[in-house]
């Protein structure tokens, strides 16, 4: 099930909803492979732009998969600040509590990022209560930047439902970022 709102309280909700479901069905997820479906942005069966297993909104004609940029593989996705919010995102439903951990790796690629913190990569744990969360954030740093590495590492606070990665621009003025390889897999 993937949650096509936004909206964060909308994806709180369903998070509670969604860890009620799978622990009254018994289906949790198990494995330690990427939970990340298409992380390197190589599929978009429908050409709209939006990579197969991600969730576009408010994304332009302009913040699209490519396959001129890429880290590995051929593409990569690219945003464009242009004064608008949109976000790309993708969201995992899986079940667990406190002290799991996760690692969210990507590589992202930069050029004329103006300072002010607008372009952001963040990663979500949605607690089962569907009001609170724990996140970790890397800000894409300004300036023109060649293809690097980031890994980002969240622990559970809480018994949770979900799990997301949020590729977003907060209304920056300029500016574009590549992002690839984008992988989440639980923590040792």
């Amino acid at each position: 099930m993937s949650i096509t709102n936004y909206d964060s309280h909308t994806r709180r909700a369903m998070a509670a909803v969604l860890l009620a479901l799978t622990l009254f069905v018994g289906s949790a997820l198990a494995g330690s492979g990427n939970l990340i479906k298409n992380g390197s942005f190589e599929k978009d069966n429908d050409g709209n732009g939006i990579p197969n297993n991600w969730v576009g909104n408010g994304v332009a004609l302009t913040d699209k998969r490519v396959c001129n940029q890429s880290h590995a593989g051929e593409c990569s996705f690219k945003i464009v600040g242009d004064g608008t919010s949109k976000a790309l995102y993708q969201d995992i439903t899986r079940i667990g509590g406190i002290g799991d951990s996760y690692q969210l790796t990507f590589w992202l690629r930069g050029k004329n990022i103006p300072d002010g913190g607008d372009l952001i990569i963040e990663f979500y744990i949605f607690h089962g209560d569907g009001v609170s969360e724990d996140v970790v954030q890397q800000v894409v740093p300004s300036g023109t930047t060649a293809w690097q590495k980031y890994v980002l590492n969240l622990t559970a606070t809480e018994s949770y439902g979900l799990l997301s990665v949020d590729i977003f621009d907060q209304s920056g003025p300029s500016g574009k970022a590549w992002f690839d390889s984008v992988k989440v897999v639980p923590s040792p």
